[in-house]
């Protein structure tokens, strides 16, 4: 039988501040609470509403990496792969308004003033779980160039 808890964040965090928050009277106690239980602690790990503003080029999403590996979690789960419409994707996105589809409302991920590339939360993932792995180096700086 597989015991594992899932905490879902779409929604429940906006911001570097929020995650610490969560970090500090969420995840902590819920992994200390999982390790005497024997039940496997998987938080998710969300880029940020990229329609409300709340990614920051990557920030709030390694913050989200940084804080689970160090509170010892054993899975991440990435939500989500392609939800444009809740604007939570990590999948390959429009890099400037110009790429943005006319009336769509959609935004694109250089919404706060920083140039991403395309595919450049698939890169922060990636870099994310090898942090997760302990093939990075455990900083609360996000390594990867938001132009790649």
């Amino acid at each position: 039988m597989c015991l594992d808890v899932v905490n879902w964040m779409v929604g429940r965090i906006s911001d570097v501040a929020g995650a610490d928050h969560y970090y500090n009277n969420v995840n902590q106690q819920d992994q200390a609470d999982c390790n005497a239980h024997g039940i496997d602690y998987q938080p998710c790990v969300i880029p940020g509403d990229l329609q409300s503003g709340h990614r920051r080029h990557g920030d709030l999403m390694w913050r989200q990496f940084y804080n689970l590996t160090r509170v010892g979690v054993q899975g991440l789960y990435i939500s989500m792969f392609d939800e444009f419409n809740e604007g939570n994707q990590i999948a390959k996105t429009a890099e400037t308004a110009a790429w943005v589809p006319t009336g769509s409302g959609l935004r694109a991920l250089d919404e706060d003033g920083t140039a991403c590339s395309s595919d450049y939360y698939l890169r922060l993932t990636n870099d994310g779980g090898r942090l997760f792995k302990g093939q990075a180096p455990l900083t609360p700086v996000r390594p990867t160039a938001p132009m790649g």
